[in-house]
């Protein structure tokens, strides 16, 4: 059930002139790494476009009629970037991106984010790279810059692309807020021997030997799962009488459960006029006397093992277990005739979809100053560092731009403060270095992937069935990693260029780098990893 939200408040926009600081808290375009929403006004009329982040302050742009506008001059004052501080709790929504065709059937809870007849439009799957635009809602004619021009799309062109909308319904997807339910926890990997096997059936054991892809010959299930225990196998195996009457008289299926020891009325199996060979007076097979020979020789194993080769055959804890003389199941018993063959035991569950679980890094945006935020950050190693003297040994994975450039570097806690530390084009950048980005941490519960750190040449393979990958970022001027790199014996965080062999970190006043082997002996690398039942887009 969703949570019961507040009532809504205004959408919050931070008036910004261009080449001041990045303003906190700003709203990210879906999927997009540094494009954030942004709005205009020419002569009182609203313009939407995009804003990002360039050394840590405001850069945009704006399509205006057949122009592209970005300078200062151009936009003749501020521009406004959207902001969303807090969760759904305290803000009564959340935001969250549709698909343009979407905006009428999942009208119900969400409110449409505009500003007079202008809405902002997310152009993702963009050839050359996602743009953010917007919408004449008067005309549906949607505009988008870039790089000096503009372009025009319209009617059907706009429906896979993106709108923000305020959900104002519960919390979002994996939040990890105290108040919106969790996902169960992932069940633990099987131990070193245990049985692993899955059975198709309802009972959620393993299937007959030997039959573990067959049908059942009633064409309706697996073989031997729950309601076919006393039908035929596809391929020809019994028990086989899904058509049979019992012939006991009563209304019942040859062989189901309790007439296992009954005649089929077709004259096979049957020893209901039998008595126990135990000489107890019981009938054959009868409770408690499953295990024993008929007086007419038939069935028994009362002499014999389990497989496991722990205990007798079919006792308390091994009625799942193959008998030593290859029978399957224990006759006269009731339930799931189903059994694992691998030898080791044990009763796994029925295998299902795991459920869905966040597969992309989250990055918060943050501005160097600000106070430590108290979300759980990526740690280089995940442990305190031997670093370069006069460095934090406590140092988190960091994301800034610079020329439009992706660049990995370190933050570390300085008094409850966010001090940060890049090193781009031979130089070491730290102190005021405006806007930046923090890798989080997300809970066991809401990722669908793992982190671990790697020597370089573990992570930089790129072969195509490669289990880790190299958490990076990219776009046309670089792909970067982050990356913990020794240097003089002494660790430090900072990038790695895993394609060109290249690592570096800022101290000292300069960028140092180390290229070729001396970057593959002396580095290692953030890396991720999905889990099982999971998989990366």
């Amino acid at each position: 059930m969703a949570v019961k939200n507040p009532p809504a408040k205004e959408d919050t926009w931070a008036f910004q002139k261009i080449g001041t600081a990045f303003p906190p808290n700003p709203v990210k375009c879906l999927g997009q790494q540094n494009m954030y929403v942004a709005l205009w006004y020419k002569h009182g009329k609203p313009i939407h476009g995009r804003s990002w982040n360039n050394g840590g302050v405001v850069e945009c742009s704006f399509p205006y009629k057949k122009a592209e506008l970005r300078t200062a001059q151009q936009l003749e004052g501020n521009i406004q970037v959207l902001q969303y501080t807090g969760d759904h709790n305290t803000q009564g929504f959340w935001y969250e991106w549709i698909k343009y065709r979407e905006r009428l059937e999942k009208a119900e809870g969400r409110q449409l984010v505009h500003c007079g007849d202008s809405f902002p439009i997310l152009w993702k799957d963009r050839p050359e790279g996602a743009l953010l635009g917007y919408v004449d809602n008067k005309t549906e004619i949607a505009l988008f810059s870039f790089e000096g021009k503009v372009y025009e799309r319209s009617g059907p062109q706009l429906n896979d692309m993106y709108i923000i909308m305020r959900n104002t319904v519960g919390g979002p997807p994996f939040c990890e807020c105290g108040k919106c339910p969790k996902e169960p926890p992932p069940p633990p990997p099987p131990k070193p021997g245990e049985c692993t096997c899955v059975c198709s059936c309802d009972a959620g054991k393993v299937c007959a030997p030997g039959h573990e892809g067959h049908k059942c010959s009633c064409g309706s299930g697996d073989a031997f799962s729950s309601g076919h225990e006393s039908h035929k196998c596809t391929c020809g195996s019994v028990p086989g009488h899904q058509s049979h009457i019992c012939s006991c008289g009563a209304d019942a299926l040859a062989c189901s459960q309790g007439h296992e020891a009954h005649k089929c009325s077709c004259n096979l199996l049957g020893h209901e006029s039998h008595k126990c060979s135990c000489n107890s007076g019981a009938n054959a097979f009868s409770p408690d006397h499953e295990l024993h020979k008929c007086s007419c020789g038939a069935g028994g194993h009362e002499g014999h093992k389990c497989s496991c080769g722990a205990a007798d055959a079919f006792t308390a804890g091994h009625e799942t277990h193959k008998c030593s003389c290859g029978f399957a199941y224990k006759p006269g018993g009731s339930g799931c005739t189903c059994k694992c063959t691998c030898g080791k035991g044990g009763k796994p569950k029925r295998p299902g979809p795991p459920p869905p679980r966040v597969m992309l890094d989250e990055w918060i945006d943050i501005r160097a100053g600000d106070p430590w935020p108290n979300r759980l950050l990526v740690k280089a190693l995940d442990k305190t560092l031997d670093t370069i003297p006069g460095e934090n040994p406590d140092q988190y994975v960091a994301l800034w731009y610079q020329a439009g450039e992706p660049v990995m570097g370190r933050v570390w806690n300085e008094n409850g403060k966010v001090a940060a530390n890049f090193c781009w084009n031979k130089n070491e950048y730290k102190g005021n270095v405006g806007s930046i980005q923090l890798l989080v941490h997300l809970s066991e519960h809401v990722r669908g992937f793992d982190y671990k750190w790697l020597p370089y040449p573990e992570a930089a393979t790129f072969e195509k069935d490669r289990k880790w990958i190299p958490v990076h970022v990219n776009n046309t001027k670089g792909d970067i990693s982050s990356g913990v790199i020794t240097i003089d014996g002494k660790q430090i965080l900072g990038k790695v260029d895993v394609r060109n062999e290249k690592s570096s970190a800022g101290y000292g006043g300069k960028e140092n780098m180390l290229i070729g082997p001396a970057c593959a002996a002396n580095t290692i690398v953030l890396c991720r990893k999905a889990r099982p039942g999971y998989k990366f887009d």
